[in-house]
């Protein structure tokens, strides 16, 4: 195998020098200009039950050659449904092409989604927007392979967004392997590798970009040919490490060989902000985290604390009853199971967790702890109320402190 890969990589690296990357893009005409882009985001959304899920749409724009009389030219128009906070964000789309002496202000634009099965909301569609309106307005359209969810500010960067596991986790279960995302939300896909390393890592290409062109130079359709043979060759790298790596240490062997090496150099010289790729290097170097991110540690913990108390196990922060031992459906034996799990998982996770999440980790557990010596008498009841209160006073101090950081 290794010596078929070898050549494998060699004769990308061959089509990369022979081929010619520098072609002058052609004159956009005015026939080939679309009047509609189409491009998928991300997001999140919360559920009957008040958690968030994740959810990956369609998102349109459209352009009208001339704007109508009672319509203000050179603007976004959202749909009806969708929400003020997506609307605001969209006035840093237009000044940031102003100041490019790229927005056409004698046009009409009307955002929209496809997926119309629940309300679009937040700023992490701005990026989104501006890839469209870049996409009309070069002729170019967008690589419908890529998905994104990134906040743009009126100067071209990004910040930062929430919800990204949710959101990577809909990619997922969408088809989508190619997720830009802000450089700042880059620790949320190193918690996921060391949580789950070897699905996270061939699952995704994580790109975190900075500003709207790394994010444009991966999305666009005509991508240049030492980008597309950068995100070609990780697909290659995660099917070998998909069909043939069992084990974290066979991982380090494979990712140390040279023509595997050397694959993960080009693809990070090409695209600096591939956080995949970035990681796969930090794992065959050993330098890559150990631990989870202070904001990863209290998600996870999250996730299944509401297990311990029998709650459903999507639900985030707690829900006991007056017994102090849950109040999460589903029958006593498919609860019992669900905290088994939940115990395995936390026993697992425990050592991966960073130290600002040490007491309300502890907690969890000196909780957990109670409910298996339980003996259903009152005074047990008494102590896992009590002890039910204080996971919920460590949470909700730990959060202060994430949200003050």
């Amino acid at each position: 195998m290794h010596l078929g890969y070898a050549k494998w990589v060699c004769g990308l690296v061959a089509a990369c020098v022979v081929a010619s990357s520098a072609q002058e893009p052609e004159e956009v005409s005015a026939a080939r200009v679309p009047t509609t882009a189409k491009v998928t985001v991300l997001t999140v959304s919360r559920t009957s039950k008040g958690v968030f899920s994740g959810h990956a749409s369609r998102m349109t724009l459209t352009a009208t050659a001339q704007a109508p009389p009672d319509v203000e030219p050179g603007i976004i128009i959202v749909e009806e449904g969708n929400g003020e906070a997506l609307k605001t964000s969209l006035v840093a789309v237009k000044e940031y092409f102003v100041a490019q002496n790229r927005w056409h202000g004698d046009k009409e634009y009307r955002l929209g989604f496809e997926n119309t099965s629940h309300p679009h909301e937040g700023e992490s569609f701005s990026l989104g927007a501006a890839l469209l309106y870049d996409a009309l307005d070069t002729g170019v359209a967008l690589d419908d392979k890529v998905c994104v969810s990134v906040k743009l500010m009126s100067d071209g960067t990004v910040d930062r967004v929430g919800g990204i596991q949710g959101k990577l986790a809909a990619a997922a279960d969408a088809g989508f392997s190619t997720v830009i995302i802000p450089a700042s939300n880059a620790h949320v896909f190193d918690d996921m590798v060391i949580l789950n390393r070897l699905s996270t890592l061939v699952r995704f290409q994580i790109i975190a970009v900075d500003h709207f062109e790394q994010a444009r130079q991966v999305a666009t359709s005509e991508k240049s040919l030492e980008v597309q043979t950068a995100l070609t060759l990780y697909e290659r790298i995660a099917t070998v490490i998909r069909t043939e790596t069992a084990t974290d240490e066979g991982l380090v062997e494979t990712l140390k060989k040279e023509s595997v090496s050397s694959a993960i150099d080009q693809i990070l010289t090409a695209i600096p902000q591939h956080v995949s790729a970035r990681s796969l290097r930090a794992i065959a170097t050993g330098t890559g985290p150990t631990t989870l991110s202070p904001r990863g540690s209290a998600y996870v913990i999250d996730r299944l604390w509401p297990k311990l108390l029998g709650a459903d196990s999507t639900t985030t922060g707690a829900s006991y009853g007056s017994n102090g031992t849950g109040t999460g459906t589903g029958s006593g034996l498919e609860q019992s199971e669900a905290r088994k799990e939940a115990l395995a998982e936390l026993e697992r996770v425990t050592p991966l967790l960073d130290s600002s999440s040490a007491k309300y980790v502890a907690a969890v557990r000196h909780y957990a702890k109670l409910l298996g010596d339980s003996t259903g008498s009152e005074e047990c009841h008494n102590r896992l109320r009590e002890a039910a209160s204080y996971i919920d006073t460590e949470r909700q101090y730990l959060q202060q402190k994430l949200r003050s950081n």
